[in-house]
């Protein structure tokens, strides 16, 4: 669905006032030894001008018409019950 959005954007032709970064990293579920923690070991600086940071998470609430109504900022998970 991330992949989707910066396509559609590229296609849409529409001049954003920053650049946009799709970065997938494999492996979250166990650790992100092969994944996040790598790109910080080896490539942080192509990330360090960044502003925001989105992550799957949440959800997007519609209506019956498949408008958005509500779109849901995950701000943490996993944590202790």
């Amino acid at each position: 669905a991330q992949l989707m959005v910066m396509l559609e954007f590229k296609r849409s032709g529409k001049k954003l006032d920053r650049d946009l970064i799709f970065l997938a990293t494999p492996d979250e579920e166990v650790g992100g030894k092969a994944g996040a923690e790598w790109f910080v070991s080896n490539h942080k600086e192509l990330l360090k001008d960044a502003e925001f940071l989105r992550n799957e998470g949440a959800f997007i609430d519609t209506d019956d018409n498949g408008k958005a109504r509500y779109c849901g900022v995950a701000v943490s998970e996993k944590s202790v019950l």
